[in-house]
This record gives C-alpha cells, structure tokens and sequence, in this order.
C-alpha cells in the first residue's frame, strides 16, 4: 500500500510498508471486542460526531441524514457518535444542523 505521491520527503519512510508500521499485529487490536462502562463495542473502529449538513432547513431530522448513519452502521462500525443539535437558534453552527429548542422537532 503506497501512501506518498510525490518524491520521497526527507527524514520520513518512503513508504509505509517498508517502515514495517503497516502489519496486522500492528492493527489486529482494532477488529476485537472493547468495552467501555459495561457496553461491549464490537470492534474499535469509531465514527466520530461531526457536523454532515444533511438535516432538513428546519432543523428535523432527513432521510438523507438517515441513510448517512445507517450506511456507516451496516458499514460495521463499532460505535458511533452523533453529530451535536442545538438547542436554542444561538447555538446553531452550521446551517440544516438539527435543533431542539421547540417541540416541532
């Protein structure tokens, strides 16, 4: 697996599988079992919250939202975070981001 496009930088691997980082022993840890609290995760592969712009303009939940966790889910990720709401129109960061300051939503 080649990482680098352009000429080899100095100082640094040439390429990630001649600097031996690259091996299942190095990433097998990832595909097992964790538990955090009690609740065993399936593998240790996370998706982290972040802000999709996928919600509907007035702040509801879109199936295209829908579909973006549930793609990732049956992806077979372990856990996954959800992106954050607001919850007052101050607090909105981005626009079709999902909030609930009203019971509308």
């Amino acid at each position: 697996m080649e990482y680098r496009t352009g000429p080899k930088a100095p100082g640094l691997a040439h390429n990630i599988q001649e600097s031996g980082f690259m091996t299942m022993e190095n990433f097998s840890h990832l595909l097992s079992p964790y538990t955090i609290k009690g609740v065993e995760i399936k593998n240790r592969l996370v998706v982290p919250a972040m802000g999709t712009n996928l919600g509907n303009a007035d702040g509801t939940v879109s199936q295209r939202l829908i579909d973006y966790y549930t793609t990732r889910a049956k992806g077979g990720f372990g856990l996954i975070v959800v992106e954050g709401v607001a919850v007052n129109p101050t607090g909105m960061c981005i626009p079709h981001e999902g909030h609930f300051w009203d019971d509308a939503n």
